[in-house]
């Protein structure tokens, strides 16, 4: 249903493929099946994308991130979390997830844990 209101309303926003791909991210590994669901070709998708100054490598990170944040946020383990989104393995999501924070999964609950006891 979300797929068809993206499809109907012309060119969907990067703030509603974000919602679309948070929605859909245990079937979206890719650029192809993102392509696949919204029902239109991979090109199309990267042109869209193109067109608001992202890609789905950058739509991608960014909701993962989000996602990882939030799960981090609420106690889970970086195992678990590693799972849900689709990581290989524990350690390839914490490399990720410094690569893209710029801090470990621990030290972000740190940090977290700080900004809250302040």
């Amino acid at each position: 249903q979300q797929a068809q209101q993206l499809r109907t309303t012309g060119l969907p926003e990067k703030q509603s493929l974000f919602q679309f791909l948070t929605a859909h991210l245990a079937m979206i590994h890719s650029a192809d099946d993102m392509a696949y669901l919204l029902g239109i070709s991979r090109r199309t998708l990267a042109r869209i994308l193109e067109q608001q100054g992202a890609s789905y490598s950058i739509l991608s990170r960014e909701v993962r991130l989000t996602q990882a944040c939030r799960k981090l946020r609420n106690g889970l383990t970086t195992s678990l979390i590693a799972e849900q989104l689709g990581f290989s393995d524990e350690r390839s999501f914490r490399r990720a997830f410094k690569s893209w924070s710029g801090s470990t999964p621990s030290e972000y609950r740190a940090g977290q844990a700080q900004f809250l006891i302040r």
